[in-house]
């Protein structure tokens, strides 16, 4: 990293305002190193993955995030769009639930993650493909680490833009809580590379990595080198159920609840069945409403990440 010229891709709101306070501290810790970088400051939703283009035609290729699992999941859609096989791509996560940077194990504290990354391994990681087919939406959007239909998208779409002062695990296990009440089962339609699934269903995952809402291990089967999508079905369950089953959504032992079922495929189709709408979200970002057509990108992406990679 230090002998890499870096250019980095701040997101001031990230955090609730942490990533700004941080940047100060994070530029004077750059420069005692050493490492030389340029910087951009996103200004609204969705810029980081203009300056991201940008930064790449201007043949800046190895690009350091600071934000959270939103500035994460902007950046490599804007890496993935500019179809640039050349890029080196690492983060130093200040976010609410910094979901991507918890399965590396990169830390949330700035100065450890660069040291993290100062002594860290060059690595590729599949990336998902979301394409839309809906008459409203045909576009595309790619995720690194795990999407969700149903209520898991329906609670996502219901927080938009939630600020808080509490901490990420506790924030996304409030609102689930919260709008368990709102939320009406649907009947989906799940299309799997050899099933068919046509049923009501609580919820779905499909995970390039683990976890997701702050730590919910939500696809623990998910391998972000095996060029398969992790796929977790929860069927529909009373709201007592869910409650009861949230031990095993944080643990990484959802799959051994009855209602729940851990699935593989190489492609993932998903439609309303009954007429509702269905939310779909990626990496903790809404992105609209269903059918989508889920596949995968082998070695989509060159992530910079700690040497040792630990799960946190």
């Amino acid at each position: 990293m230090i002998d890499k010229h870096w250019h980095i891709i701040l997101n001031p709101n990230a955090g609730n305002g942490k990533a700004e306070k941080q940047w100060p501290k994070i530029k004077a810790y750059l420069n005692e190193l050493g490492i030389k970088y340029s910087f951009d400051i996103t200004e609204k939703s969705g810029h980081a993955i203009a300056l991201t283009k940008a930064c790449i035609l201007n043949n800046n290729l190895n690009i350091l995030a600071i934000g959270g699992d939103g500035t994460n999941h902007e950046v490599i859609n804007g890496i993935m769009e500019s179809k640039n096989k050349g890029i080196q791509y690492a983060l130093i996560p200040i976010g609410t639930g910094n979901d991507w940077a918890r399965f590396y194990g990169i830390s949330k504290k700035p100065k450890k993650a660069i040291d993290q990354l100062l002594n860290g391994v060059l690595k590729y990681q599949d990336i998902g493909k979301i394409q839309f087919t809906n008459a409203k939406n045909s576009s595309i959007h790619y995720f690194a680490n795990v999407a969700g239909a149903a209520y898991d998208a329906f609670v996502v779409k219901q927080m938009g833009n939630t600020r808080s002062w509490l901490s990420g695990k506790l924030i996304y296990t409030l609102k689930i809580l919260q709008y368990l009440f709102q939320y009406k089962v649907q009947k989906v339609k799940l299309k799997l590379d050899h099933e068919i699934f046509d049923e009501l269903l609580y919820t779905v995952n499909i995970g390039i990595c683990k976890y997701a809402g702050g730590g919910l291990n939500i696809t623990p089967h998910a391998n972000p080198n095996d060029g398969i999508l992790a796929v977790t079905k929860a069927k529909a369950m009373s709201k007592l159920a869910v409650l009861l089953a949230m031990p095993q959504f944080y643990n990484g032992k959802i799959g051994s609840h009855k209602k729940v079922n851990l699935l593989k495929s190489d492609i993932v189709e998903i439609e309303s069945s009954d007429n509702q709408i269905l939310h779909i979200e990626a990496d903790g970002e809404y992105l609209g409403e269903g059918p989508a057509r889920f596949s995968v990108v082998k070695d989509g992406i060159r992530i910079l990440v700690p040497r040792k990679g630990s799960e946190m």
